[in-house]
C-alpha cells in the first residue's frame, strides 16, 4: 500500500526521508509485528504497531482500546477496517491486536 510520511525518518546509517514522500507498505502473514517499507527503492523493517507514528493512513493504537478489542469478536486492523482480532483487512494489514503481538 502506498503511504505518506506525516513525520520524517533517520535511519540508523543516517539516511534520512522527509515528510511528506510517498512509501511503499507491506506486512508479512508470517510476521504480523513488522511491516517492511520501501522507499526511493529501499527496503527497511519498523514494527507494525509504530505506523501510525510516521505515516498519515494508519491509525493510533491505544492499549485502551486494545484492552476492550481483546473481549470483543472484531477489531480494527491498522488501516481502522473492522476484522476479527486475529484477521487481516483487504488491504493486507493484520488487526491491531496481531500488530502488537496479542494473538
Amino acid at each position: 500500500m502506498r503511504a505518506t510520511l506525516k513525520t520524517s525518518i533517520e535511519l540508523k546509517d543516517t539516511t534520512f526521508y522527509p515528510k511528506g514522500i510517498q512509501v511503499d507498505v507491506e506486512v508479512d502473514e508470517r510476521a504480523p509485528t513488522i511491516a517492511i517499507v520501501t522507499v526511493q527503492g529501499r527496503k527497511f523493517r519498523m514494527k507494525s504497531r509504530n505506523l501510525w507514528k510516521y505515516m498519515e493512513e494508519f491509525e493510533e493504537i491505544s492499549f485502551a482500546e486494545l484492552e476492550r478489542n481483546v473481549l470483543d469478536s472484531v477489531c480494527p486492523s491498522l488501516l481502522g477496517y473492522m476484522v476479527e482480532p486475529d484477521g487481516w483487512d483487504e488491504m493486507g494489514f493484520p488487526s491491531k491486536l496481531l500488530a502488537v503481538g496479542c494473538c
